[in-house]
């Protein structure tokens, strides 16, 4: 039996709040922003962020969301239409040190250069102590 409405759209919510939390910090996107890419209402990310819907979202204003965000549906419809034998969607993890997700986001910036991650790298490995990368 799949989880119970209150608890998908609770995860739901969680999951929006981070990809829109994430969409702001690496693409300076706001709700509205995210809305006019997605081609879906303001007011309606709102709910979803919210966990205020009374009618689930419609599948296809999710894949447009999830497009507009360069994020794969499946992870919202895992959450929103579970099989009927799906255990109950995983907790949101936990936020990082704000540190943690700059060096995060600065490795994954397009406009930051390979020499510059290099030196991130070299960085990081030197302060926990490794003298060489681990193993790929």
């Amino acid at each position: 039996m799949p989880p119970p409405v209150g608890i998908r759209k609770r995860a739901f919510a969680a999951f929006v709040s981070r990809v829109l939390r994430t969409a702001q910090e690496d693409r300076g996107w706001s709700i509205p922003k995210v809305a006019e890419m997605a081609g879906i209402s303001n007011p309606t990310i709102y709910r979803w962020r919210d966990g205020d819907w009374v009618k689930a979202p419609s599948p296809d204003a999710v894949v447009a969301f999830c497009d507009a965000l360069d994020i794969n549906p499946q992870h919202a419809f895992a959450i929103l239409w579970p099989g009927k034998d799906a255990p109950p969607p995983p907790p949101e993890p936990a936020p990082l040190d704000r540190d943690i997700e700059l060096i995060a986001r600065r490795l994954r910036d397009p406009n930051v250069s390979e020499a510059e991650k290099t030196s991130i790298r070299g960085t990081l490995q030197f302060l926990l102590g490794r003298t060489s990368s681990p193993a790929a």
